[in-house]
């Protein structure tokens, strides 16, 4: 005979969630108990809804925000398959654009320890490095190559941004 109703205490041990987790998604209307005692103020959880924590829990595990997981249960009760697909599609997009901002700041971090690599305290190290580039801009006298600086000095700093140049004098 299965159990109808599970008390927040059974429901924090089968999910893992604190009571007062269960609590603060019952007072943020995230995930109310299907009943409320009147006289104690148990509440009372479903089977249906430990299936909505469960899916809680992958969301919150997978990056989404509070907010955006009560959207998306609310537009699943009215029905609303579009904004379910769309907040997905945004957080997958999202993760793209950190994925990429991690992989720039991995390389700006590699090409820093390749740059430093080679010290060692109290021992002299010869070591081939890599070929990097050498602007000079002081031996460009004639008037004419203002814009010319100007190009050379966008690249420059859009080496120095993706972390394979340091800009100096």
């Amino acid at each position: 005979m299965k159990k109808e109703l599970y008390l927040i205490g059974e429901i924090s041990k089968i999910t893992g969630l604190s009571n007062k987790t269960l609590r603060y998604y019952d007072e943020n209307s995230i995930l109310k108990p299907d009943y409320v005692d009147p006289n104690n103020g148990y509440r009372y959880y479903s089977e249906y809804q430990i299936l909505k924590l469960q899916n809680i829990i992958t969301l919150k595990d997978n990056g989404f925000s509070l907010e955006e997981i009560k959207k998306r249960f609310d537009d699943a009760e009215s029905r609303d398959m579009n904004g379910f697909f769309d907040i997905y599609k945004k957080k997958i997009e999202d993760i793209d654009i950190e994925i990429e901002n991690l992989k720039n700041s991995k390389k700006r971090l590699q090409n820093l320890l390749d740059e430093f690599s080679y010290l060692e305290v109290d021992k002299i190290i010869l070591k081939c490095l890599p070929e990097k580039f050498l602007y000079n801009l002081d031996i460009i006298t004639n008037k004419d190559l203002n814009n010319s600086i100007f190009d050379i000095y966008k690249i420059i700093e859009a080496s120095v941004e993706c972390g394979s140049a340091h800009l100096g004098k």
